[in-house]
């Protein structure tokens, strides 16, 4: 699953180095890292919660189970939230500052990885909850589905619109397993990570 996520997120990158300069390469990945920064709070808190998640589920703890989830949830979205807000305020001085004028480029793809990362953030720790409760295989066709959808769009985003393109096709990929997830979560788990946001 972690094979699929890790080659999932990076296919933007690959396809955008096959159609595109260099040069727009390195100005998306300036965006793309800085857009990651916005859920630098789940992996975190998925390192802590995943082994309670598993131990909670399979002793059929489920209120505190649900308890715990929407308690890490909260602080995911606390954590990502301001860091989203200021990347898209002042994401173009992050990047001029940090990486120079010629990068500046990069900062319309941020403004939409941000986006994409964000409602990551909101569905926090969705991902790990499937995962942890026996439903491995469903994380990694979510994650296929995301994959796919962001793989097709690149496809047919990054010969046009380049660097917004393999942006959207990142966002949209990224949302498209995350509602996949979410949806399986609430129908074999019977688990709806956004209460109580």
């Amino acid at each position: 699953v972690g094979s699929v996520q890790v080659l999932g997120g990076q296919i933007d990158i690959i396809l955008l180095g096959l159609f595109r300069s260099s040069d727009e390469v390195g100005i998306y990945k300036v965006a793309f890292q800085s857009a990651i920064l916005v859920t630098i709070g789940i992996s975190a808190i998925n390192t802590v919660i995943a082994p309670k998640i598993s131990i909670l589920y399979y002793e059929n703890k489920i209120n505190i189970l649900k308890s715990l989830i929407y308690k890490y949830n909260r602080v995911i979205i606390f954590i990502s939230s301001p860091i989203a807000l200021l990347l898209l305020l002042f994401g173009d001085q992050f990047i001029k500052t940090l990486f120079g004028e010629e990068y500046i480029m990069g900062y319309t793809p941020l403004i939409i990885l941000v986006f994409g990362r964000l409602v990551d953030a909101i569905f926090g720790v969705i991902t790990v909850v499937v995962k942890m409760t026996g439903y491995e295989k469903s994380a990694a066709f979510g994650i296929v589905i995301g994959s796919v959808v962001n793989l097709v769009l690149n496809l047919l985003l990054i010969p046009k619109y380049g660097l917004v393109g393999a942006a959207l096709a990142s966002t949209f990929g990224l949302i498209t397993w995350n509602i996949y997830l979410y949806m399986q979560c609430v129908k074999k788990i019977n688990i709806n990570i956004l209460n109580n946001i």
